[in-house]
C-alpha cells in the first residue's frame, strides 16, 4: 500500500507542477520515451539474461504486497498456539498440523520438528531457506539498481540527440529565438523522462526489495526461534513473551489469554 500511495502522490504532484507551469503538452513526447524506457530495458537486456529480467514484471507486483507486520503477528500466533498444544499433549500431536500448514517455512519446520530432528538440524534447514530467499531477492536489488543508474544516463543521451538535431538547424532561415527554446524544452524532456523512471520507479523498487529481504529473512528466524522453543518444552506464555521481541511494543499479541478463552470449559 506504501508504494502504491507513493508512485500515485509522486506522479500527482509533478503533474500538479507541470499544469502549474503552462500544461502538459510539451512534457508528452514519445520519441524520449522509446529512448529512454526502452533503452533502459535494451541495456538490461544486453547485461542480464531474458529469464532474469522477465522477473521484473513479477517484482513490480511484489512491490503492492500487504505490509509484513500482520504476516508476523499471524505467524507468532500460530506458533504460541502450536507450542500450547504440544505442552498439553506431546510434540508428535503436531503431526497433522505438519501436513496442513500453508507457511512453506513453518511447515519444513514442522515436519522436521515431528521427526524428532536435532535443534541443529532444524536451525540449518531454516538457515539455507534464509540464504535462498536472500538470494533471489538480490537477483531483483541488482536488476532495478542497474535500471536506476542506467535511465538518467539514456536521458541524457536523448537529450543530446534533440540538442544535435536542433544545432544541425539553426543554419536555416526558420530559427528565431520562438522556436529555438520550445525546441531546447523537447531536448530536454529526454533527461526528465530518465530521472522520473530512475527515482520514482527503480531506485524505490530496489529499496523496498531490500526490505522485503529483510523482513523475510527475520520472519524465517522468528519461525526457527518458535519451532526450538516448541522442542524445547516452553509453554505457550514463555513463547509468547520470546517472539513477542519481534513486534514493536504497540502490537505485542496476547495470545495465550485468547486460547484460554476460547477453550471450551469441561
Amino acid at each position: 500500500m506504501s508504494s502504491a500511495i507513493g508512485i500515485i502522490g509522486g506522479f500527482a504532484l509533478f503533474l500538479t507542477a507541470i499544469f502549474m507551469g503552462g500544461g502538459l503538452r510539451v512534457f508528452l513526447n514519445l520519441e524520449a520515451v522509446m529512448i529512454t524506457l526502452g533503452g533502459t530495458l535494451a541495456a538490461t537486456l544486453i547485461s542480464y539474461p531474458l529469464q532474469r529480467l522477465l522477473k521484473f514484471f513479477v517484482l513490480v507486483v511484489q512491490l503492492f504486497r500487504e505490509e509484513r507486520r500482520s504476516v508476523f503477528e499471524d505467524t507468532i500466533s500460530r506458533l504460541v498456539g502450536l507450542g500450547q498444544k504440544a505442552s498439553q499433549d506431546s510434540i508428535f500431536s503436531l503431526e497433522k498440523d505438519a501436513k496442513t500448514e500453508k507457511n512453506r517455512y513453518l511447515k519444513a519446520g514442522l515436519q522436521l520438528l515431528v521427526q524428532d530432528a536435532s535443534a541443529a538440524r532444524i536451525a540449518r534447514r531454516l538457515s539455507l531457506e534464509a540464504q535462498g530467499v536472500k538470494s533471489r531477492h538480490h537477483e531483483g536489488i541488482q536488476l532495478f539498481g542497474f535500471m536506476s543508474r542506467i535511465a538518467p544516463s539514456l536521458g541524457l543521451v536523448g537529450t543530446l540527440i534533440g540538442m544535435i538535431n536542433m544545432l544541425r538547424g539553426m543554419g536555416g532561415a526558420e530559427v528565431s529565438p520562438a522556436t529555438l527554446g520550445p525546441n531546447m524544452a523537447v531536448a530536454l524532456v529526454c533527461t526528465l523522462y530518465g530521472c522520473i523512471f530512475a527515482f520514482f520507479l527503480f531506485l524505490p523498487a530496489s529499496e523496498k526489495l531490500k526490505t522485503y529481504a529483510a523482513s523475510e529473512q527475520a520472519l524465517i528466524q522468528m519461525i526457527q526461534d518458535g519451532l526450538l522453543l516448541i522442542r524445547e518444552g516452553c509453554t505457550g506464555r514463555e513463547m509468547e513473551e520470546t517472539l513477542n521481541a519481534y513486534l514493536p511494543p504497540g502490537k505485542r499479541l496476547s495470545t495465550v489469554d485468547k486460547l484460554t478463552l476460547a477453550k471450551p470449559k469441561a
